[in-house]
């Protein structure tokens, strides 16, 4: 018979381990099924210390013994739930699509179980059935003290959950994303603080992000200066709505001789 003297248990202090985060497995697992927690377990496994990855779907396909059609599908329900940002490359040369590069989002980001988008997806509507009918049975078998304190309790998270939405401040997002190592999003905090965009909560600004991470990508190469001299110029000469991507079609021209104060820049 076994005993503690006689196996050997994993030491965490060798570097054959990565970072999965714990509510995943305590509330999103039982969403996403035991496929796609291997997949997202994959994803994790190959993503580097900025927490992004770029596997095939051969690959994970190979590692996880399925499908690849299934990796296709399942990637796409973890895109569903926000804990995960699929970036599609392209090479422009052939007109083929490389392999997706994938970011792992902080567990702030991800839906909520209970969140539904505007197609009704992800919908966690059965499990949230049970857990009233759960509830319910349960409340019958407590005095009516408890129930009480119950009640009050979910009244009292309520207004926390709604007190933590007022708080939230644009100002204090742009803070951070100017302060991330990724260069790419302190070009998009740059442009936002520019432009003067009013985001009202995160998944605005977590959309506004995700639209502009391919043309902020084209400016990694270019420091602050040029690209807020281009965005000035902009704003005294174009006569349309500019983005990142007129950005970088201007990024390389001399401006001074391209138009004068009289003339103006009309899209084409």
């Amino acid at each position: 018979m076994k005993d503690s003297t006689t196996f050997k248990i994993r030491d965490r202090r060798q570097r054959g381990w990565f970072y999965l985060d714990n509510d995943y497995l305590n509330g999103f697992a039982r969403f996403l099924g035991p496929i796609g927690t291997a997949i997202y377990v994959s994803l994790c496994r190959h993503a580097d210390i900025s927490q992004k990855c770029f596997p095939s779907n051969r690959l994970i396909a190979k590692e996880l013994n399925i499908a690849e059609r299934t990796v296709r599908n399942h990637i796409r329900k973890l895109e569903e739930w926000n804990i995960i940002f699929v970036e599609r490359e392209r090479d422009w040369e052939t007109k083929k699509f490389k392999n997706n590069i994938y970011y792992l989002l902080d567990r702030s980001e991800w839906k909520k179980p209970e969140a539904t988008d505007a197609l009704g997806k992800p919908r966690a509507s059965h499990d949230t059935n049970q857990r009233q009918i759960t509830t319910k049975n349960q409340r019958h078998q407590l005095p009516n003290k408890n129930t009480k304190v119950e009640v009050n309790t979910l009244k009292k998270t309520q207004i926390a959950s709604a007190n933590a939405d007022a708080v939230w401040r644009l100002e204090d997002k742009l803070k951070e994303m100017f302060s991330a190592h990724r260069r790419d999003i302190h070009i998009i905090a740059l442009y936002y603080k520019h432009k003067k965009f009013r985001f009202e909560n995160g998944d605005q600004l977590s959309s506004g992000i995700k639209r502009d991470l391919r043309a902020a990508g084209m400016l990694k190469g270019y420091d602050d200066n040029r690209i807020t001299a281009v965005m000035q110029w902009l704003d005294e000469n174009a006569e349309f709505k500019w983005s990142l991507e007129t950005i970088h079609k201007y990024i390389n021209e001399n401006l001074e001789k391209m138009t004068t104060r009289t003339e103006r820049v009309v899209k084409i």
